[in-house]
């Protein structure tokens, strides 16, 4: 197996990473091992764009290089045939081994990539944490702005779903905004089951109350039409809302002025945030 280190150099290792030997100086990045017939071959990225080595990482020379910089990991099938350069600016394909390269129709900064043995199947994270596939291999459709003409889905371990919703209508939005108040009243009240159990004296029962109570509080979020760091963000502005109005019901501590002014701006910024129409994710 082989590896590179941040610090610089390519290291090999043939007992399953109990011993590494440094094979060269300066880095190759993302090295992948192929099986080319009977020779396995080494495709990374140096300084100098996409190289390969069938000399277990000893020389190297130079393929084909995507018209994109930089390049921020690779993909490949196991015979090294079909090859994913992920970039910047969206996702490349060789399917000759990496001498020549072209754009596929996904557009915008990936996160991770992978593919299947045949090179069909490509699978993306995107910056957003969202899970995509493509079974034809991200080919370049009629239109090559994402999300359109990279025929994506939302993949989960029941079967394909479809994108996140970024425009919601009427009764969705409405749905979401009970999710997040109820998410908030589910945390506050659990929190406070708690706090009367550590901080008031109350009994084990009271507090394991509020235990469940913050577990149903974490289901909730997943039920949103949005990914997680957006759901969460918008989920605090209500908190802040609903925390002030649950120490007046309940404690009796009234919010003053500042209070409500600082709720006030929270909850617009999150209502933009969350609800504002989007054309990509």
């Amino acid at each position: 197996m082989w590896a590179y280190l941040a610090t610089g150099g390519l290291w090999e290792s043939t007992d399953f990473g109990a011993d590494w030997t440094r094979i060269r100086e300066d880095n190759v990045a993302f090295p992948l091992a192929v099986r080319d017939g009977s020779t396995t071959r080494l495709v990374g990225v140096d300084a100098s764009g996409l190289v390969t080595s069938t000399d277990g990482g000893g020389t190297w020379a130079q393929l084909g290089t995507p018209p994109t910089y930089p390049m921020t990991s690779l993909a490949s099938t196991p015979d090294g045939r079909t090859i994913y350069a992920r970039a910047p600016d969206g996702l490349f394909r060789s399917d000759d081994g990496g001498q020549t390269w072209s754009a596929t129709a996904y557009r915008g900064l990936a996160f991770a990539i992978a593919t299947s043995p045949d090179g069909a199947t490509i699978a993306v994270v995107s910056q957003a944490t969202e899970y995509f596939r493509s079974p034809d291999g991200a080919r370049p459709g009629p239109a090559l702005t994402a999300p359109r003409g990279f025929s994506l889905r939302r993949a989960d371990r029941n079967g394909p779903r479809p994108r996140y919703r970024t425009r919601m209508d009427f009764p969705t939005a409405v749905r979401s905004i009970g999710l997040l108040i109820l998410a908030g009243l589910l945390e506050i009240g659990g929190g406070y089951l708690v706090w009367l159990w550590l901080r008031d004296g109350r009994g084990l029962v009271v507090g394991a109350l509020g235990g469940l109570i913050l577990f149903l509080y974490g289901v909730v979020p997943t039920l949103q039409p949005s990914h997680f760091g957006r759901v969460y963000a918008a989920y605090g502005g209500f908190f802040i809302v609903l925390a002030l109005l649950w120490g007046w019901w309940i404690d009796g501590r009234q919010p003053d002025g500042w209070d409500i002014v600082g709720a006030g701006v929270a909850l617009l910024g999150v209502l933009i945030l969350f609800y504002a129409p989007r054309g990509g994710s």
